[in-house]
Parts: structure tokens; sequence; C-alpha cells
């Protein structure tokens, strides 16, 4: 792909850390866990309003226990998720694609999320000691939250939400089952449990006995740490960390660092700017995907429908998780996606992702839409053996 003026190329740089959350990353794609570290992506990444409601679920949890020292639990709960949502939607506001999305009590979820978030603020006691524990010794009321640990020569770093001294709690915005059935816990939630405990045992010198999974909305559930399946979990994770850093310096055009498929693809936020998202797609991917995908020429200048506000376009699609042949994509409005404005002529190479499916199976815009001339779009490349690595964000969300 031909790098663009105004689109400098992603580097694609070694890894300093692996945390929870990036471990997985690591296990499905390691390139998309080298583009969450990566500066440059961000412009071209959608954001997700569900996710952003589970950052602030996030930092009232951690914010509460120091705030109902204050005072009413209840109140400093609600004012940490004010104050929250309302930085979200201010750098969603600034962003060249998230500015589509409404206000925050409009994004999906909102009430659900806020509930859950008071419910469990019910649960801190304002006499709870939040000073971190030494080696020698843990008070039993003592209690930590979010506090960032390393291990491994800082290989391993983690920021768990809740460490007591029988256990560590992670709170979950999502469901934490593998299926609706409600048996059978996600095994990537098991796998960041253990890497919290070997973090917390190589902090503070003890094993806590279990792990603590808790929803937002939903009973918890609590998971037997063993220290040996700990440890295991650890020197995976580290291991994932550097086989992907052996690979880059021979990785060339970044394919051999990726592992495309509907799975690994489904949720990915780097879709439009992976050049091997493109070259391995097909047609039938759209219904695993959930969405249609699709990458051709523009047989016209883009036409305006609906007074001028939105604007249809005609492509005849070669490549993509959707149907070659010709396809008009309309409406697209104009606020939500002003780069059909500018110089898009016959001819031109455009991608779409966020597509909807339509009951005969034909692609419609959504509010997950998203769509760009390739010319535009970033060229991945593998950084120089000396450059700056990078560090992956120990969110373990």
């Amino acid at each position: 792909m031909a790098e663009a003026a105004g689109a400098p190329p992603i580097l694609l740089a070694r890894l300093r850390s692996v945390s929870p959350s990036s471990a997985e990353l690591l296990r499905l794609c390691p390139l998309r866990a080298i583009l969450a570290g990566s500066r440059g992506t961000e412009p071209f990444v959608l954001g997700n309003p569900k996710a952003w409601l589970g950052t602030a679920y996030h930092r009232v949890m951690e914010g509460i226990a120091s705030a109902a020292q204050r005072g009413d639990p209840a109140s400093g709960a609600r004012m940490l998720w004010d104050d929250a949502v309302r930085e979200l939607w201010q750098d969603a506001q600034s962003h060249p694609l998230n500015h589509r999305f409404g206000p925050p009590e409009t994004w999906p979820g909102y009430h659900l999320a806020l509930a859950g978030a008071m419910l469990h603020c019910q649960e801190i006691s304002p006499g709870q000691h939040l000073d971190a524990p030494g080696r020698e010794g843990w008070h039993p009321d003592q209690i930590l939250r979010e506090q960032y640990l390393t291990a491994m020569a800082g290989k391993l770093v983690g920021r768990p939400d809740r460490v007591a001294r029988r256990e560590v709690t992670d709170y979950k915005s999502g469901g934490i089952y593998e299926d609706r059935s409600a048996t059978e816990v996600k095994a990537s939630y098991i796998r960041q449990l253990r890497l919290y405990a070997y973090l917390v045992r190589q902090n503070y010198g003890y094993w806590p006995e279990k792990g603590v999974l808790v929803p937002m909305l939903g009973a918890k559930v609590e998971i037997e740490l063993a220290p040996s399946a700990c440890e295991s979990e650890a020197a995976e994770a580290v291991s994932l960390l550097g086989a992907a850093n052996a690979m880059l310096p021979s990785a060339g055009d970044a394919a051999r660092l990726a592992n495309p498929s509907p799975k690994s693809c489904g949720y990915c936020p780097y879709k439009i700017i992976c050049p091997v998202f493109w070259q391995a797609a097909q047609p039938e991917w759209s219904g695993p995907l959930r969405q249609a995908c699709l990458e051709g020429r523009l047989t016209a200048p883009p036409s305006t429908v609906h007074g001028g506000a939105a604007a249809s376009v005609e492509i005849d699609v070669d490549r993509g998780a959707a149907p070659e042949g010709h396809e008009v994509i309309a409406p697209l409005s104009s606020r939500i996606h002003p780069c059909l404005a500018g110089d898009w002529h016959e001819g031109e190479r455009v991608r779409f992702t966020g597509l909807a499916l339509r009951p005969d199976g034909r692609p419609g815009t959504c509010s997950l839409t998203v769509c760009a001339r390739v010319r535009d779009l970033p060229e991945l490349r593998v950084a120089p053996a000396d450059a700056d690595s990078l560090a992956v964000s120990p969110d373990g969300a």
C-alpha cells in the first residue's frame, strides 16, 4: 500500500512488556497486539461506547474507596462516574471518527453500566485501609486497588482491580461466561486472574488463594488459584511476548505477525489499515464477522442524497468480506463521513468496514461504518532494530 501525504507510516516495534489483557491479544493475533501499542493508529480506529462505559465503570471501582473515606459512597460513586463519562465524551468529540456518537446517556447500556457501578459501590466500607502492604505482612483489612505491579524483570505487568489478603478481584463490564448457559467461565478471564496472582506473589510475597470475577450485573464467581498454574501462565505470557518480538525483524510486510480469521478479526478495530486482513478476507467471512467489509474502485464520484445531508457511492467490489460485484453504499452522512467531500474520484480505490448486513445479504450503512480512500491510509512498517520499544497498556480489562 503506497504511503499517502498526511498519513505517515505506522512503525511496528518491539513490545517491552505484556499484561493480562495484551497476552490474550498475542494469543489471538500478534500483529493486533503490536498495533495496540503502536503510535499513529488512533485516527483510524473507531471507538466503542460499550468499552468507554467499561472504562468509566473501572474508574468508579478504582476511586470509590477513597471517596468513601470522605463521605457517602453513593454520592462519591456518582461524582466519579459523571467525571469519567464527561472526559470520555470530550475525547470522543475531538476524534475524527468518534464524534459520531451522541451524548453518554444515549450510549447502548449506559443506564445498565451506571446501575452496576452504583450497586458495587455499596460493597465498599469506609473503614478499609488503602495503603499498600509490605512484605513483612498484611493487615486483614488492607485493600489495594489498581496498583501497578511488575514481575519477570519488567516483562510482565498488570494492574489488578482489587487485591485483598486472600483474593484478587477482577471487575468485568461484560459477561464472564463462554456462552449464555452460564456454566463455563471464559478461559481468558481465568488466565488473567492467574497472571494477577503471580504479580501479587512477586510483589508482596504471598499467593492469593482465589480469584474473583465480578460482572457488572449478576453473581460473582470464585476461581481457585493453584500456584503452579499461575507460574505456568506467567511463563507462557512472557514466552508469547518473546515470540512476537523475535518475529519482528524478519516480518517484512507484517504478514508473519498476523493470524487472519473470522475469529481473530471479528472484533479487531484495525481492519481498515491491516493489509493482511484485506489479503485474507473472503465473502463468506461476513456472516461470522457480523458485518461486511469491502474494497474496490469507485465507478463514479459520490452523489448527494437527502438534500445534501448524505452521500451515495457506487463501487466495483473486488476484495473483502463481501461478495464481488457492483455495490451502492448509502446513505453516508456528510457529518460522520466528511472525507466524502474530498477528492473521491472515479477509479479511486476505497475501503469500507463495519457495514451492516441487510436481510437480503446486501451491505448497508450503520453507526459503525468507517470508510477511507486506500491511498489515505498508513502503511505498516517494521521499525528499525534500534527503535524505542513500546509498552502495552496494563489495563487488564
